[in-house]
């Protein structure tokens, strides 16, 4: 199995902050490592879900009898700025202690 070159920031596809390749995850650990992808992929559409639907109903509701307050747009960015780069670093330490430092992995047992 050829090194891993931590150094090289590929992922997510616009921002490039960590290193994720499926090609150097061993066959073992792959099932984990796509469960836990797959996941971050899920939180980042629901994310991206919930602040459209709170823009267009803010927008498509401000004429009504019950306004729907703008505060909600500003929860909704800050629901992504917080979750988004949590989750990101949860997956990034669970792809470091798989391929690199075992000695965290029985925390991601438990999860």
């Amino acid at each position: 199995m050829p090194s891993i070159n931590w150094e090289d920031f590929n992922y997510p596809f616009f921002f490039k902050i960590i290193h994720y390749s499926p090609d150097e995850i061993p066959a073992n650990k792959a099932p984990l490592i796509n469960v836990q992808l797959r996941q971050v992929k899920i939180v980042i559409i629901i994310c991206i879900i919930n602040l459209v639907n709170n823009i267009l109903e803010v927008a498509l509701w401000k004429n009504k009898k019950d306004d729907i307050p703008a505060t909600r747009i500003v929860a909704s960015i800050f629901n992504c700025i917080i979750f988004l780069p949590l989750l990101l670093a949860l997956f990034y330490r669970l792809l470091l202690t798989l391929l690199k430092d075992n000695s965290y992995f029985n925390i991601y047992k438990y999860m």
